[in-house]
């Protein structure tokens, strides 16, 4: 009986979480969890419940203030709450597996900022410098302060760090030099005591974050997806409300939820200052993209809150309708068709059979124009040129597989990228090819005219001899023969051509280290259109593209069996058994030579070239915005081939691995190890100068000289160079200073680091 009681107290707690509670008037009850204290910074969910919109939506909603005891994602986790307002860092709550989900940000601009007064002399970042700073200890919630003092130089040595006590009184009584403060409340605090004060804001240095974002549980939105879209619209509607009616919505907060004991001038100067940040540069609120999400994530790696390898698919709240604009809306009204220019011949992303458009491309725009309630007419299209006179003279109105350049940007508007897939070069088995970038510098390649990718190997080798063809089976044909080395196209349409005219003996390889990224083209002037597309491929989910994918991506092969002659039954089933299994293996091999994307090094399981690249450029892209030091370690094992020719490679093998673990356990977390090749390796430091680099490099070459591997022929060591990233770097030139290094480190007696020279080398 006892234990049927708790198994029923179980199945009660699990009913209760996963039914929504219905109130005496048969509305749904829902509970929102505020961030904070009642202010103007929530005013869009008490206007929605005092003005009816809940109601209307038959949702009764409970909004609860802050308090110390609340944890914002366990609480809507555990069903606890069924919706949160949480800072940007539920970013990193994602990122380690926090089944949550995004539903919209009511700032696109956190309002965090630091404040001084004016005769502190703290006019910039820099000025901090030996200053005390009051601030909250959790670097997560203040990542944008963080970074815009990293960007300035200051490490948290160079201040006094105190504890926030968040009281303005410390500030103007000379307690603190800045402040952590919210630009829309304390800055009116200080204009009504007449203090002047000066403002660090870390938008206005390049770092901006989404501020108090809606959120919930995924299990809340696919249980109840009904529930989630009553309360996102609604919710809504009530900001949109309430920053159109600033001062009415301040005297209803005044009155109903001022539990701070707030003036009504400073609810209504914080309402101003809030709907500043609260819409983006197109005037739509609530805006939530992949884009920023990503550049926020970047943010956080700075800091070291978040891991390299950190995935937030997934994130973004889709709902179920789309939301356009008055003026969107009249424009899909007056036209009601689409016309598409698309490629006959791009299987299989796009291509015609018997008259009809088919492939991965025209499924994505099926999908996507199914979003809106218009018609669709198709065009075939033989060449770019074609495409783009039609497009210009108005017989077509997107251009549906289209990948961005600068000559085809002066004639058309690109939108975001629906399906992202790495170019790749086709070269035939007999080519000697090291699968680097470098060897097909001075190459004859073949490449379809219509691509996107003459024009831009066409810059990149201009030493090579380009050779435009006419379509995929052109160029792999061309390739059998031997007229040229390579052929560069999409994966996806060099394994479907190569399979459907029977082409062996070619290997696909992933030198190029470069994305083919699909968008839907329109006419620069029709920026109406350009915001549409970009606003419903916004809503397509995992399971869309996996759908897509899944269709054209995965090989089929169906055999007719005639069976007119019965006594050839068995021979014909076992001929074709046969046939089905030798091109299940040659498929089989195909694939195999497809894992060009894979990550890691299969000897020493750390990252291989291809990953290092993409951390790379990462790291150089970080540098350009943030200005961030980033440094590079490049180093190998000093008369490795000794090792080899006295031990054999096993043990070869043995020691890379070793190597490999030795270092794992000495970097940090935020750093990067990969195997560059043989026994070369590649350690990437972000946040760390050519000292710190260096002081990395000795600890290492120390530990592996005094490392016994077990070759009873004396010590093991290594040789290290080092460089780190400056303004004119690329990939190249970088890595190339930090080999130069290593050379003078092989020549200065082995076992050693060097470091490069300051200014960047072309390789």
């Amino acid at each position: 009986m006892k234990w049927f009681l708790v198994l029923l107290i179980v199945i009660h707690s699990t009913i209760a979480f996963a039914l929504p509670k219905q109130t005496a008037q048969g509305q749904q009850a829902v509970s929102l969890q505020l961030l904070w204290k009642h202010q103007f910074q929530f005013a869009g969910y008490y206007v929605a419940k005092e003005k009816g919109f809940y109601e209307e939506a038959g949702l009764d909603v409970e909004i609860r203030e802050f308090n110390n005891q609340v944890d914002l994602v366990g609480d809507v986790q555990r069903g606890k709450s069924d919706f949160a307002v949480g800072r940007s860092s539920l970013l990193i709550d994602k990122a380690k597996g926090q089944d949550i989900v995004a539903l919209f940000a009511a700032f696109q601009q956190s309002p965090l900022m630091l404040l001084s007064k004016a005769s502190s002399g703290i006019k910039s970042p820099k000025d901090l410098k030996g200053k005390r700073l009051m601030i909250t200890h959790d670097a997560e919630q203040v990542a944008e302060v963080m970074a815009m003092l990293l960007q300035a130089g200051l490490r948290n040595t160079d201040y006094e760090h105190q504890q926030h006590s968040f009281n303005l009184q410390d500030l103007i009584d000379g307690k603190t030099d800045a402040m952590g403060s919210y630009i829309s409340n304390e800055p009116f605090q200080m204009e009504q005591k007449g203090i002047p004060y000066t403002i660090l804001y870390p938008a206005d240095f390049g770092f901006d974050m989404y501020a108090d974002i809606l959120f919930t549980s995924r299990k809340l939105v696919d249980e109840h997806p009904d529930l989630t879209l009553q309360f996102y619209e609604a919710s809504l509607k009530g900001w949109h409300y309430a920053f159109e009616h600033i001062e009415d919505t301040a005297q209803l907060i005044h009155e109903h939820y001022n539990s701070q004991n707030r003036s009504l001038d400073a609810l209504i100067y914080e309402g101003n200052a809030l709907k500043k940040l609260a819409f983006d540069e197109k005037g739509y609120f609530g805006t939530l993209s992949p884009e920023q999400f990503e550049s926020m994530a970047k943010l956080y790696l700075i800091i070291g809150a978040l891991s390299p390898n950190y995935d937030i698919r997934d994130f973004i709240y889709k709902p179920e309708g789309l939301m356009f604009t008055e003026r969107e809306r009249a424009y899909l009204t007056h036209k009601g068709d689409i016309t598409i220019c698309a490629s006959r011949d791009w299987m299989p992303y796009q291509g015609f059979k018997d008259n009809n458009y088919q492939g991965l491309v025209s499924d994505y725009m099926s999908l996507l124009l199914g979003k809106l309630d218009v018609n669709i007419t198709v065009m075939p299209s033989d060449s770019w040129p074609q495409t783009l006179t039609m497009i210009r003279s108005g017989l077509c109105d997107i251009a549906p597989g289209a990948m961005a350049t600068p000559q085809r940007g002066q004639y058309l508007a690109f939108t975001r990228p629906y399906l992202s897939m790495p170019a790749v070069v086709a070269v035939h088995n007999r080519s000697q090819f090291g699968d680097t970038a470098e060897e097909l510098a001075d190459k004859r390649l073949a490449v379809r005219s219509d691509s996107a990718f003459y024009e831009i190997l066409v810059n990149r080798y201009p030493n090579a001899a380009i050779v435009p063809v006419a379509s995929v089976s052109d160029g792999l044909r061309r390739l059998e023969t031997g007229d040229v080395f390579g052929f560069i196209d999409a994966p996806a349409s060099i394994s479907y051509t190569m399979q459907a005219e029977h082409l062996l003996d070619i290997t696909l390889y992933n030198s190029l280290n470069d994305q083919w990224d699909l968008s839907v083209a329109v006419r620069r002037d029709n920026q109406i259109l350009l915001d549409i597309f970009n606003r419903i491929i916004g809503t397509l989910s995992p399971q869309e593209h996996n759908g897509i994918a899944n269709q054209w991506l995965n090989i089929r092969y169906a055999y007719k069996v005639d069976y007119s002659r019965v006594w050839l039954v068995g021979a014909i089933f076992l001929l074709i058994l046969a046939l089905v299994a030798y091109r299940y293996k040659v498929v089989a091999g195909y694939n195999r030579q497809l894992k060009f994307m894979a990550q890691h090094d299969a000897l020493t399981g750390i990252s291989n070239r291809n990953k290092l690249y993409e951390y790379l450029d990462n790291g150089l892209e970080l540098y350009r915005r943030y200005e961030r030091p980033s440094a590079v370690i490049f180093f190998d094992v000093d008369d490795f081939k000794q090792v080899n020719d006295q031990h054999g490679h096993n043990e070869g093998d043995r020691i890379l691995i070793e190597i490999a673990d030795i270092v794992k356990s000495t970097i940090r977390k935020t750093d990067q190890i990969g195997r560059w090749g043989g026994e070369e390796f590649l350690i990437i430091l972000p946040e760390s100068d050519l000292e710190m680099a260096a002081v990395l490099a000795e600890k290492l070459r120390a530990t592996i000289e005094q490392h016994d591997f077990g070759l009873g022929t004396g010590n093991l060591t290594c040789s290290f160079g080092i460089s780190q990233v400056q303004q004119a770097d690329t990939i190249a030139s970088l890595v190339h200073r930090a080999d130069k290094a290593l050379y003078l480190s092989k020549n200065g007696g082995k076992n050693c680091v060097r470091i490069a020279e300051s200014s960047p080398q072309s390789a």
